[in-house]
């Protein structure tokens, strides 16, 4: 909101201290940027989702689970199952909804 409201008064009168300030800005977001977001580097794009998904899960920051070693890699019986992508028997759910329990058939 405030660049926003001063980029247009800043640029009429421009002088040092439009660079400065817009310097500053772009100095306080490095950190919050690299404190944020999770590492994609080397990561495809399914991996990351199985990230975010557990960090959901866990209610905890999808950096922190980037973080760890023990998250499943996509594809996986255990990274669609933190997806709820997969049915009782394993099989892929049509619907891709969350998991539902599974129920046993009725036996004739």
């Amino acid at each position: 909101m405030v660049v926003m409201v001063s980029t247009g008064p800043s640029f009429n009168n421009i002088s040092c201290g439009t660079y400065v300030v817009f310097a500053a800005l772009n100095a306080i977001i490095i950190p919050v940027v690299y404190t944020c977001f999770p590492e994609t580097a080397g990561r495809s794009y399914l991996y990351m989702d199985v990230v975010f998904a557990l960090a959901c899960n866990e209610d905890v920051s999808p950096v922190a689970v980037s973080l760890r070693k023990d998250v499943p890699p996509a594809g996986s019986p255990e990274a669609d199952e933190i997806l709820g992508i997969s049915g009782c028997d394993g099989s892929l759910r049509e619907d891709r909804g969350p998991a539902q329990a599974c129920v046993e058939p009725e036996k004739a």
